[in-house]
């Protein structure tokens, strides 16, 4: 078994990555890691694409591992988070650290694909050791390992093997399409959050605010990479990549048919979207942006317009994201626990690693809500 290494996605040959992928999530696939290269987030550095061989030159798996700056807080909460911004007015580097980081960057995905049939311990063993390998040459003090969900527990327990601590993340807001109409949708709902969300639908539609699917959106790229960053400026539970225009562009037209906008209007302006991704059977919300960062009813709207042309689209699954937590489990998502793998460069420093990281960070606890009144797959 041996690892070519690639540093870009278009040196690798089509028919290798295809023999992997197959029909796994195109989030998976060349084209879409072309787009995170053409968008040049300068977060992420020296990216490298693992190419796993077996003896016989036949493909086995395909990782992606990146240099990034990521705060070991970032999960922080209340008077710790406080405490955290005044000590970087003076420091502010302080427990932001460079790590190597495999994964996705910028969805949830498990860190590594294997070919079916593929030995997987055999290929996380292999994998590892050359993480660790590009850390030591990279400088980078840790390692990460991502998102890994519950169908990920086998693959988890191989990093583990290796060395990696397991520790939870932000988990992940869930849908699964249990109906073939929006009019559906609300008559499944218990009265009291039906009637929760109509309040709100009418608080947008007195506000003369309306909604356009978009399938194709680069010629506003501009526009939406403005909005996206009023989002991201006001965030207080989880900053990471910075979207830039090229971003927009290439993600509407190298994904194609795939990518959509939904673009929300008052009074003929644009005043803010959603970037959603049909992923095979699964609709996944990409991203947020508004013109104007205030308390509304708009982000309600969004996540409503966001359910309806899932269904609309025939979607089998809606993958809502991250935060905003309270306002996706009234809509009837359920939380989907993530966790990582982590592991210091010197591996003999990882006792103190999960104990460290659970002090300094805070996830949700995963209660989710029977807002239907049937049970269903979001219950």
């Amino acid at each position: 078994m041996n690892i070519t290494t690639y540093h870009s996605a278009a040196e690798i040959p089509g028919e290798a990555w295809e023999a992997v992928v197959g029909s796994a999530s195109i989030t998976h696939g060349k084209t879409y890691w072309q787009v995170i290269e053409a968008a040049g987030m300068a977060e992420f550095h020296d990216t490298h694409y693992l190419l796993v061989r077996d003896a016989r030159g036949q493909p086995l798996a395909i990782a992606t591992c990146y240099t990034v700056s990521t705060d070991m807080a970032i999960f922080a909460s209340g008077p710790l988070r406080a405490l955290l911004q005044t000590v970087r007015r003076a420091f502010p580097r302080f427990l932001k650290l460079r790590m190597l980081e495999c994964g996705s960057a910028i969805n949830i995905n498990p860190p590594l694909l294997t070919r079916p049939g593929a030995d997987v311990d055999a290929v996380v063993d292999r994998v590892s050791d050359e993480l660790f390998e590009i850390a030591r040459r990279q400088g980078a003090l840790l390692l990460v390992v991502r998102d890994f969900t519950l169908a990920d527990q086998g693959l988890l327990a191989g990093f583990e093997r290796n060395g990696f601590v397991a520790v939870p993340g932000l988990p992940n807001a869930w849908m699964d399409v249990a109906w073939s109409s929006v009019d559906e949708y609300l008559a499944a709902m218990k009265s009291y959050y039906r009637s929760k969300l109509k309040k709100h639908l009418k608080r947008n539609e007195q506000a003369g605010i309306s909604a356009r699917l978009l399938d194709e959106f680069s010629d506003i790229a501009d526009t939406l990479a403005a909005q996206w960053m009023k989002v991201h400026e006001q965030a207080d539970e989880y900053q990471r990549e910075v979207l830039t225009p090229v971003f927009y562009r290439a993600f509407s037209r190298r994904l194609g048919e795939a990518s959509r906008v939904i673009g929300f209007y008052r009074d003929g302006r644009m005043i803010g979207h959603a970037l959603l991704l049909m992923d095979r059977d699964t609709l996944r919300w990409m991203y947020f942006g508004r013109e104007q960062a205030q308390n509304d009813s708009l982000y309600i709207f969004v996540a409503f317009k966001v359910i309806e042309t899932a269904i609309t689209l025939g979607a089998a699954h809606i993958e809502l994201g991250l935060t905003t937590y309270s306002i996706k489990r009234d809509l009837g998502a359920r939380l989907i626990p993530i966790r990582y793998g982590l592991s210091f460069r010197f591996r003999w420093m990882n006792p103190v690693l999960g104990w460290g990281y659970r002090l300094l960070n805070k996830t949700p606890e995963i209660r989710d809500k029977n807002i239907f009144k049937q049970p269903s797959g979001n219950t």
